[in-house]
């Protein structure tokens, strides 16, 4: 089973009329995409730039009739206000799958920032997996020197659209010549395999930096830093016959793991987590062992990053915040993965 929209330009035109958009407002559509369960989900939201110039939202204002039902109950950014683009039923994320859904939705012709992570990026931007040599989708510098104090806090030359191009390009014309049973690795390449599907109409858009363009994506990089230091926190403990501790303090912060994903926690539950940490620290009282007093503040610490840079304002300190982060990070021996090299080398 599928639906989906076939002409996304004038479907964009339909919906700003529907809200009453002007036609000097500036819109932000937000596109994500995902392959959850049985289905994938192309679906936007279109948030109204705030700022000094735009128009009075509808607060305070007495509704009429033709606002509809409820205007000033759902956020722009809300479910409620999310917009199906396309459901598909058994659709892997491959590139030849993505491919052909941008090409019918027509999604390549509109102006939008996309939403996924880092699976699914990594595919639309034409990079390998996230065990390739390159796999960053902002920089190239390989995962091997992720942990290098030399890089860590500042990545690898960052990634063009024109660079993504030129790389795949060569690696497909070494494709046509190859003769071994196995895919030709893309390690010579910058890991670089096809070309980007992500497109946008403007100048200079292919010599852009990636960045510039593409955000890292906020609430799977704070899901896997903190799910990666609350399975080692969890390894320690047991380890040192604190299992009855850790179940104790997993029910005093109201948590249970998420039966998707490989058992994790979700964006609630791991904000749970990480704000009780302090309360573990009373729990242990004096069996605190150096290597769980590290990991403790790696997780204290990272909350510290999650109020600084996490939410909608922005502290003065959170560079400060996030190389603190990555020392302590590095000093806990969690493995800087894909994800926390963006939030240690590419957020800022």
């Amino acid at each position: 089973w599928l639906f989906y929209v076939d002409e996304i330009p004038e479907y964009k035109e339909h919906i700003h009329g529907k809200r009453g958009y002007h036609s000097q407002t500036e819109i932000i559509w937000k596109v994500g995409m995902d392959a959850g369960g049985t289905w994938m989900k192309v679906v936007a939201n279109i948030i109204k730039k705030q700022d000094l110039l735009a128009s009075p939202s509808r607060k305070g204002r007495r509704s009429s009739y033709s606002d509809g039902l409820f205007p000033n109950k759902f956020q722009d950014s809300g479910v409620k206000k999310c917009i199906p683009i396309a459901m598909i039923q058994y659709c892997k994320e491959s590139y030849d799958n993505l491919e052909i859904i941008i090409r019918e939705t027509g999604l390549n012709r509109i102006a939008h920032t996309p939403i996924y992570d880092m699976k699914l990026g990594l595919t639309y931007m034409g990079i390998g997996t996230a065990a390739s040599t390159c796999p960053c989708i902002w920089c190239i510098l390989p995962k091997v020197l992720f942990s290098d104090p030399r890089y860590m806090f500042e990545g690898g030359d960052l990634r063009t659209f024109k660079g993504i191009q030129d790389q795949a390009a060569a690696y497909q014309e070494a494709v046509l010549g190859h003769t071994g049973k196995r895919k030709l690795s893309s390690k010579d390449y910058q890991s670089c395999e096809h070309a980007p599907l992500f497109e946008q109409e403007m100048e200079d858009f292919l010599f852009k930096f990636i960045v510039q363009l593409v955000p890292p994506m906020e609430l799977h990089l704070l899901l896997g830093l903190a799910n990666d230091a609350i399975k080692a926190l969890e390894q320690v403990l047991k380890g040192l016959y604190f299992a009855a501790t850790l179940t104790r303090w997993l029910l005093q912060c109201r948590v249970k793991k998420s039966q998707y994903h490989g058992g994790q926690f979700n964006g609630n539950m791991t904000k749970r987590v990480l704000q009780g940490a302090p309360r573990l620290r009373m729990l242990l009282s004096r069996d605190i062992t150096p290597k769980l007093d590290v990991l403790l503040q790696t997780m204290e610490q990272l909350d510290i990053v999650r109020h600084s840079c996490f939410g909608q304002t922005l502290d003065d300190g959170f560079e400060r915040d996030i190389k603190i982060l990555g020392e302590l990070w590095v000093k806990a021996g969690l493995s800087v993965t894909p994800k926390a090299h963006a939030l240690f080398a590419h957020v800022t």
